[in-house]
């Protein structure tokens, strides 16, 4: 039963961070389009995406780890 509750809160995780990176480049979209018109290339704004996304992704995994490990140590 735990393992069931500790994979459904990993799934609501996941699809969280997935909407978050979704709805950050679709507000942005007036931003990529600006950079685009002022001559940047198409795979460098993919890159700039892909640097940004790797970066949240850093910092969930590292947050996520040290929440883990001190709640570990309580319960």
């Amino acid at each position: 039963m735990v393992a069931y509750i500790a994979v459904c809160i990993g799934f609501m995780v996941v699809v969280n961070i997935v909407c978050n990176i979704i709805i950050n480049i679709v507000t942005r979209k007036r931003e990529l389009g600006l950079l685009a018109a002022m001559g940047m290339r198409k795979d460098k704004i993919i890159k700039l995406l892909i640097y940004e996304i790797t970066a949240i992704l850093d910092n969930v995994i590292i947050y996520s780890f040290l929440v883990s490990v001190g709640l570990s140590v309580f319960f």
